[in-house]
């Protein structure tokens, strides 16, 4: 799906980071699909809702080490965890 990969078959393509979450989304049950347009040559993506919604806001922290750098993964899931809990404190009010 990045430009490394782009025209070489499957089977010589390397994994990308996107692959790499993708991947890890649909471990966790949630169907992520990610394409890029063949009008405008952007990325488009499937809308989470509900359920699925819920899922990866609430599990994908915990599988940043697989997905982000290791000096990174722990930094970004404080974030994420602060900004769950000041949307979660919206909901209750």
């Amino acid at each position: 799906m990045q430009a490394e990969n782009k025209g070489k078959p499957k089977s010589q393509q390397k994994q990308t980071h996107l692959d790499t979450l993708l991947e890890t989304a649909r471990s966790l049950g949630v169907s992520l699909n990610v394409w890029e347009s063949k009008d405008t040559n952007k990325y488009e993506w499937t809308s989470l809702l509900g359920r699925e919604k819920r899922v990866l806001l609430q599990k994908l922290p915990e599988q940043f080490g697989k997905i982000l750098p290791p000096e990174r993964a722990p930094t970004v899931q404080r974030l994420w965890n602060v900004s769950l809990s000041i949307r979660q404190a919206r909901i209750l009010k």
